[in-house]
């Protein structure tokens, strides 16, 4: 079998590739790609693999833009760190979904489902894509965790331990330990990824927890003051036209 696996990041290519060599020594990476632009180049030169492993937020775009250049007749299994686009990748070949970090048993668990539905002449059945969207549904909805690089290493940071991300020149998680990450996340993309129940964007910096707010006061002209749990320099104001929106949130009506 020939695999070829797109992904943008080295560190999450060589796990990616270690799992699969570990699971099944005769699965052959005939190739690696970071960007969609080298994928498509990739395409034109090579015969088409008969499986891809698929990373969607690549350096140069989204991984569907290649579905849009060229017919693609390889399944797909999709490894990303992005929920929201579960139903679209079963509209291009996808045999299957993962949300990073995944572990060896569950890509395992995605191999088969290739070789099961795809070393043969029939088409996955529409029943079996359903089952595959039930089974990631309540965890695909929101993001549960974040991969993050401390010097050479790799440490997953569960959402529920997150106090809060501020954006200065980059954006940083800071945990309730107080312990600080560098991520490759916009607040914009944060916003779309983290369940609003428990997280709120109070201005152009600062996105926070409801656990880490500790207190919160009456500011002039209908803006509000934060106090967090942790200690920082920063002063938490937020709008006067977030103020009514963020009272609802607080209230749960949100």
């Amino acid at each position: 079998m020939k695999a070829l696996i797109i992904e943008d990041e080295e560190a999450a290519y060589k796990s990616l590739a270690k799992m699969i060599k570990e699971i099944d020594c005769d699965i052959n990476i005939v190739g690696w790609v970071r960007s969609v632009k080298k994928a498509i180049n990739w395409f034109e030169l090579n015969e088409m693999p008969d499986l891809i492993f698929l990373d969607i937020q690549l350096t140069d775009g989204i991984s569907f833009e290649i579905f849009d250049k060229l017919e693609i007749s390889a399944p797909v299994i999709f490894t990303t760190a992005y929920s929201k686009f579960a139903i679209k990748a079963f509209e291009t070949n996808g045999v299957d979904y993962l949300l990073k970090p995944f572990n060896k048993e569950r890509l395992s668990q995605s191999i088969k489902k290739y070789i099961k539905y795809h070393t043969k002449p029939n088409p996955v059945a529409i029943n079996t894509i359903i089952d595959l969207l039930q089974t990631n549904k309540e965890e695909d909805v929101y993001k549960s965790r974040f991969l993050v690089k401390i010097g050479d290493k790799l440490k997953t940071v569960l959402t529920s331990e997150i106090a809060f991300f501020y954006r200065d020149d980059l954006v940083t998680i800071v945990t309730k330990e107080n312990k600080r990450y560098l991520i490759d996340y916009s607040l914009d993309e944060l916003v779309e990824m983290l369940n609003p129940e428990y997280f709120f964007r109070i201005n152009r910096q600062f996105i926070v927890h409801i656990n880490s707010i500790a207190q919160v006061h009456k500011y002039f002209k209908g803006k509000l003051k934060l106090k967090l749990s942790l200690n920082i320099d920063n002063e938490l104001i937020i709008s006067q036209e977030k103020a009514s929106k963020f009272k609802k949130w607080l209230n749960g009506d949100i």
